[in-house]
């Protein structure tokens, strides 16, 4: 992309977008320079340019004074859909201008993309893996478009589906962050609701003292002190400790999670379910060591111990959260990778009767049109 455009979304994918809209631009004023196009390949060079037009479209703001998209657009990912569903459309019309030469070249890798973005006994593998192995251009030129919509359309699908996730992710989040402050709402408007109080274990003459005095020593998330009762304030400071345990464990476990390719931040949406869910297993945790629901754990002494156990629990809502985060990464690693150091591989198994053209490794294309995955290529006897 040669000039700026102001009033293009500044977002990624809408980068790689516009640039790729602009690569095939190219390209086809290019097949249509050389002449001698047929009415149908003159129908299709029209087509191409018009969906290049949408895509153009798709990755621009309605308004000039407004540079984001709005809310509904991010949730429903509209732009990002109407960008690449007419910029695949183009890809696939643009095969009728390639010269037989640039078909033959372009089909291994065409094959590649679809066997990676297909579900493994996805049973039309079995129908785009002759395609290295035709012979006759029609044909090959057939189902080479063929085989480029196949493997757009499940790769379509599968950022449809991180979408998706990302938006449970998000809505969890929101849903435990309304609770955790209605709940402190509710403590602080009737402390003695929610008591997260402890009577500490005391000496012989300790509990004399007491006695004499008629009061009880108490601990709670805000002091402790001789017929101390619950404050408003002590689920509140259980939360926000909570909350602290549930980012160091978002910060710990995100660098566990794969980078994605896709304008949809998972890891970004895990750490907000994290946070939140850390003040609920603070508050609820220590809710139920009050109420001695765990024998040999309902003598807190100090408020420090109160403290202490309000951070821990609040990190331990990882062990809940885990199960999400390898959710989260089958979803990403289910998804073709465009960075090239990500090592990912797809074997391509070709039909028995043959061997790929020379034997050799074949490359992935990507979405950016640069970036490029090595591919294993293997054929079954």
């Amino acid at each position: 992309m040669t000039d700026v455009d102001t009033g293009m979304f500044k977002e990624q994918w809408a980068v790689h977008a516009r640039a790729r809209a602009d690569a095939l631009k190219e390209q086809v004023g290019v097949a249509t320079a050389a002449g001698d196009l047929t009415p149908r390949q003159e129908a299709c060079a029209q087509s191409v340019r018009d969906l290049l037009t949408k895509t153009r479209k798709a990755t621009r703001r309605n308004h000039s004074w407004w540079p984001f998209r709005g809310v509904l657009d991010r949730w429903r990912g509209a732009s990002i859909q109407a960008a690449y569903l007419n910029l695949h459309a183009a890809e696939v019309l643009m095969v009728d201008l390639l010269t037989d030469e640039e078909v033959d070249t372009r089909a291994p890798a065409a094959v590649a993309h679809a066997v990676a973005s297909l579900e493994p006994n996805d049973p039309r593998k079995q129908h785009i893996q002759w395609l290295p192995r035709v012979t006759d251009m029609r044909e090959k030129r057939a189902r080479l478009a063929h085989t480029l919509e196949i493997g757009y359309d499940a790769s379509d699908t599968l950022h449809v589906r991180v979408r998706d996730f990302r938006n449970v992710l998000l809505v969890t989040a929101l849903l435990i962050a309304v609770l955790v402050a209605g709940v402190t709402v509710v403590a602080a408007l009737r402390p003695t609701a929610i008591p997260l109080c402890f009577e500490p274990t005391v000496t012989a003459s300790r509990a004399a003292a007491n006695t004499a005095a008629g009061q009880l020593l108490m601990a709670c998330p805000t002091g402790e002190s001789l017929g101390r009762q619950p404050t408003g304030g002590d689920v509140f400071v259980v939360g926000l400790l909570g909350l602290l345990g549930g980012a160091l464990a978002a910060a710990f476990s995100i660098r566990n999670i794969r980078g994605t390719s896709t304008p949809y931040a998972i890891p970004i949406s895990l750490a907000l379910l994290k946070v939140p869910s850390g003040a609920l297993t603070a508050i609820a945790g220590l809710l139920l060591l009050s109420g001695e629901f765990v024998p040999g754990l309902a003598e807190l002494d100090t408020q420090n111990q109160i403290l202490a156990y309000a951070l821990v629990l609040g990190y331990a809502q990882q062990i809940a959260t885990h199960l999400v985060d390898q959710r989260a990464q089958s979803i990403l690693d289910s998804v073709p990778s465009k960075d090239p150091e990500a090592g990912q591989q797809t074997a391509i198994t070709l039909p028995p009767g043959g061997e790929p053209p020379d034997g050799r490794a074949i490359t992935i294309p990507r979405r950016d049109g640069g970036t490029q995955v090595s591919t294993a290529v293997t054929s079954s006897s």
